[in-house]
């Protein structure tokens, strides 16, 4: 019988999961900057120090431009529970109001996070606000918004298919019994992380190229 997991042990996995995390971001930190410097090969998994440094400074950009849109959604959500028609219906405008500006946050993290990746790495470059709606507004925002949808769009039809073809290995596995159900799983996990390590890094490289292509307009 497996002995239940204690609390002491599950915040060690945790730390050790977010710090793998923060390596993991570094790395598709420096796949924007190979991208912004015009290289066409990915980066090496080395110099960890550096890694980690810059995984920890794109989730503190992601946690700066989600504070606001965050706190909005909670109060409206305070306010949409409370029983008088009026507070309730302010909290859904709030509510609106937090959906629309998380948007635009989250569309100017993606810029921010790229003009910190062409200035060195510099913190300070994510929140130079009006530069970075300089970036995005050279390539318009309409087209910023479409080129991401079409992302988006190109990465759920990929996950789609993988989902797919996870499910037929697993038939086909397990027709071998339990021992074949054991290879389809790590078939099917191998997979998976293949696939989404790739788009990961397709990703961030597209983002990279966004920030080309506005440098250029």
């Amino acid at each position: 019988m497996i002995s239940p997991v204690s609390s002491a042990e599950a915040i060690i996995l945790l730390i050790i999961a977010l710090i793998i995390s923060f390596f993991v971001t570094g790395y598709l930190f420096r796949v924007i900057e190979f991208t912004v410097d015009g290289k066409n090969t990915l980066p090496e998994f080395n110099d960890f120090l550096n890694m980690l440094i810059s995984g920890i400074k794109v989730v503190i950009v992601g946690i700066v431009y989600s504070i606001i849109p965050s706190i909005l959604g909670i109060v409206a959500l305070s306010l949409s529970s409370n029983p008088n028609s009026i507070i309730s219906g302010i909290g859904f405008i709030i509510l609106i109001i937090a959906i629309i500006l998380g948007i635009i946050l989250g569309l100017m993290e993606i810029m921010a996070i790229n003009n910190m990746a062409a200035n060195n790495g510099s913190l300070r470059s994510a929140f130079e606000f009006k530069n970075v709606c300089h970036l995005i507004c050279s390539i318009g925002w309409i087209r910023f918004i479409d080129a991401l949808i079409f992302l988006g769009l190109v990465g759920a039809i990929l996950i789609f298919v993988v989902a797919v073809i996870s499910i037929v290995i697993m038939l086909i596995c397990s027709l071998a019994g339990e021992i074949g159900t054991y290879i389809g799983i790590v078939l099917m996990a191998i997979l998976v992380v293949l696939v989404t390590s790739y788009l990961q890094i397709v990703t961030f490289r597209y983002y990279g190229a966004l920030y080309n292509e506005a440098i250029k307009e």
